[in-house]
């Protein structure tokens, strides 16, 4: 592989994941509609004190069936005293779940909308729909005299970042179900270091003649 064609591939490479990310991050953002599968839509149907209150009684409900203890060598009234303490400690766990779910969905909404409102996320659309998905010479912003200010190279990361966090705790309290991305992000960097660490390049250096083998 030559060396200029190694750079060059190298940087084509990088350009087209950066790229890429900016696409697809600023998918998550898009306007939210009922078909529209971004955090802005889950936000407007989830920011409901009506849907706060069910999502939070889902939560505490989780507490609510847990199986009587069932020691056959205890006597009824050690069954009912193991029964009435298994109770009490499950309806304050649920309601200990349920101020969470509450306090989690308050805190995703309001950093969806802290996000969704920033510079940085102005200004990476901006350069998303200007020069890499649709290369306008003007944006529907631009034209309105919106001032947005050029994207920096790291502006990506903030917003990412939030959008993870907004992502778990969105999903977790709706479908009841945690997430963790950084988990997630662990496994991929491993099977990046795997692969990288076991493939071999050969730079051919152009400035020395090539060697014959035979007659």
């Amino acid at each position: 592989m030559p060396r200029s064609y190694a750079a060059n591939a190298f940087n084509a490479f990088r350009e087209a994941m950066h790229q890429i990310e900016l696409v697809r991050l600023i998918a998550f953002w898009d306007q939210p509609h009922v078909d529209n599968e971004t955090i802005p839509s889950v936000v407007e149907l989830v920011d409901d004190d009506k849907v706060i209150s069910a999502l939070a009684d889902a939560a505490r409900a989780m507490y609510g069936a847990a199986p009587e203890p069932m020691d056959p060598k205890a006597s009824t009234e050690e069954r009912e005293i193991a029964a009435r303490v298994l109770k009490e400690y499950n309806a304050k766990r649920g309601e200990e779940h349920a101020n969470q779910a509450v306090e989690g969905l308050r805190k995703a909404i309001a950093e969806a909308r802290a996000v969704k409102s920033s510079p940085q996320l102005k200004s990476i659309r901006n350069l998303r729909n200007k020069h890499v998905a649709h290369y306008l010479t003007q944006t529907n912003a631009e034209k309105n005299g919106e001032t947005i200010a050029p994207m920096k190279f790291g502006d990506e990361k903030p917003v990412l970042a939030a959008s993870l966090r907004v992502i778990e705790l969105l999903y977790c309290w709706v479908n009841g179900v945690g997430i963790s991305f950084e988990q997630s992000q662990k496994i991929d960097k491993k099977c990046a270091e795997e692969l990288w660490s076991s493939c071999k390049f050969e730079i051919v250096d152009r400035s020395k003649p090539p060697q014959r083998t035979g007659n």
